[in-house]
């Protein structure tokens, strides 16, 4: 008796989806919040409010840009 296509399929995903788990909290995740701190200005305070994280979107970047002279082109 041979498996149908679908049940191949969803056998996949089963065996797939403990280690896409896995890649999206130790990978994924990490890289998420590194860009939204990085558009933060981020301070010790913030840690225990969100409501102390101050948003100041790319000025981090355009500062970085600026007055780093490993990024004068």
């Amino acid at each position: 008796m041979t498996a149908s296509q679908g049940e191949r399929n969803t056998a996949a995903y089963i065996f797939l989806a403990p280690a896409l788990v896995v890649i999206g909290i130790f990978f994924l995740l990490p890289i998420a919040a590194s860009l939204i701190l990085s558009l933060t200005d981020f301070d010790i305070y913030s840690i225990a409010s969100v409501d102390n994280a101050r948003v100041v979107g790319f000025a981090n970047y355009a500062r970085l840009l600026r007055t780093s002279p490993k990024f004068d082109v």
